[in-house]
């Protein structure tokens, strides 16, 4: 008794630092604080600047020369000869670098709707998980009274000599047990708060008092058909689609890249006047622009690139019907075990309320001095049972549901 007093001071202690908090609160606080999904943005942001960069012209040409043996003109020597030139890729070429970069960065976006999913059934687990062991705590706690009540009986009965005392022992026996499940309980809850503080990133000894309560079962909207329009959405197969996307443009760049570049480039030489003659424009620099073509004559390097990127493409494509015949499968087990477990809730309800009638009965067979106290204990045992059973095929229920939303919500 002593001990239970001091874990009711705790937690009444540990109250004035807790407080109850929505699903929906803490989702949004995952999506604003999570480190995990500001480090992939921060990626994606990444990827977007990549896409300024590949419409850089490549580096102009600078040459200057001093002859250290001066050619000599009808004008004069040449001191100091000057140039600079610049390529040009061929048409389209930055158009189709751009477009590469911009399916990568999509890719890089997909990854974080995807881990968003991630995050947000890890989050639901451990919030639907910790609103049921709540949930369970009460149901523990109620069956304490009742051990309670039946040990006064016991007591009871041992007093007008009706009874031995090993039937209180077992009653204390049967009590300690569900007080030693609640503080297991208690420790579960400690690593379910933890990981919905981590995941929303708040002080980790934060308490977090759920406000779902089980009472209503919420039922599964399951279209299949839908569904199938639905996943060509899912981020997996988006970012497929975009991998396919970004092959195609790597086709056409390589076409651009094989193509020839054109330079623009002018040669600069300035030239000594001639001091044993003076002819017209003696002295006369030199200017000379130049127009280059740089022309590929091997096109082995291209036909290769062009063979890969298209078999990447039908990879890509068979990729994306495998997952999306994952997860209609994922979506039909799912489905399947939603079903088990409300018929598994329906079966508990009937077995309580049977259960509950039976020990009622024996338990005033018990008290006029017939026997039974054995199946009384018993049937507690079995109550308890079905009892936790239904609120585990409850929390099933809701993680059967977020499973669902995690594979076509987004």
């Amino acid at each position: 008794m002593k001990n239970r007093i001091i874990i009711l001071s705790l937690c009444l202690f540990s109250s004035l630092y807790s407080f109850s908090q929505s699903l929906d609160d803490l989702l949004k606080k995952l999506v604003e604080n999570n480190s995990e999904l500001k480090a992939v943005h921060s990626q994606f942001l990444a990827a977007q600047e990549k896409i300024e960069q590949e419409s850089q012209l490549p580096n102009a040409s600078f040459g200057v020369g001093i002859p250290a043996l001066r050619p000599e003109t009808r004008l004069g020597a040449q001191t100091t000869m000057i140039s600079a030139s610049q390529m040009f890729p061929w048409f389209g070429t930055f158009k189709s670098k751009e477009s590469v970069m911009i399916e990568i960065s999509e890719i890089k976006y997909q990854e974080i709707v995807s881990l968003k999913l991630d995050l947000f059934y890890q989050m639901k687990e451990a919030y639907y998980n910790l609103a049921s062991n709540l949930q369970k705590t009460k149901v523990l706690e109620e069956n304490i009274n009742l051990y309670n009540a039946l040990e006064q009986i016991a007591l009871s009965k041992v007093e007008s000599g009706k009874a031995t005392t090993a039937d209180v022992y077992r009653v204390q026996l049967k009590r300690q047990k569900v007080e030693q499940a609640i503080i297991e309980i208690d420790f579960q809850n400690q690593q379910l708060t933890a990981i919905i503080n981590q995941l929303s990133k708040e002080p980790l000894e934060n308490e977090i008092i759920p406000s779902e309560d089980f009472s209503e079962i919420e039922p599964l909207n399951f279209d299949t058909s839908a569904f199938r329009i639905t996943i060509q959405n899912h981020p997996k197969i988006a970012s497929l689609s975009h991998q396919s996307l970004a092959s195609e443009n790597r086709q056409s760049l390589s076409q651009k890249m094989n193509a020839p570049m054109i330079g623009f480039g002018i040669d600069y030489s300035l030239v000594s006047e001639r001091t044993d003659a003076n002819p017209i424009n003696n002295g006369r620099d030199i200017l000379i622009p130049k127009i280059m073509l740089s022309i590929p004559l091997y096109q082995k390097k291209n036909n290769s690139i062009q063979k890969e990127e298209q078999l990447i493409q039908e990879s890509l494509d068979f990729q994306k019907i495998a997952f999306e015949d994952l997860i209609m499968r994922q979506l039909i087990n799912i489905k399947t075990d939603y079903d088990k477990n409300l018929s598994q809730i329906l079966f508990y309800e009937k077995q309580i309320v049977t259960t509950e009638q039976t020990i009622e009965i024996l338990i005033t067979n018990y008290s006029s001095g017939a026997t039974g106290f054995d199946e009384i204990l018993q049937l507690y045992n079995e109550l308890l049972g079905y009892q936790l059973d239904i609120l585990q095929a409850k929390l099933q229920v809701k993680l059967n549901i977020s499973k669902v939303e995690k594979l076509t919500a987004y």
